[in-house]
């Protein structure tokens, strides 16, 4: 619950900075607010994003590896 509604674990896991959001074969965020959420944990330097050498998983094995399974 946050603020008297239900929010997904996977968007609170995302703005707390210890998950990433999906992305689809172009890049785009398969879930709109898992992307806010995870760019509002970027903003604040969250979690993983504290860390100035991660990359997202998205950007770096989908662009060496174009296999999709």
């Amino acid at each position: 619950m946050k603020d008297g509604a239900v929010q997904s674990l996977s968007e609170a896991l995302i703005a707390k900075g210890v998950a990433f959001a999906s992305r689809d074969g172009a890049g785009r965020p398969v879930f709109p607010e898992y992307a806010r959420a995870e760019g509002a944990a970027r903003s604040s330097r969250a979690g993983i994003w504290a860390n100035d050498h991660f990359a997202h998983p998205y950007d770096e094995r989908f662009r060496a590896n174009r296999v999709m399974h």
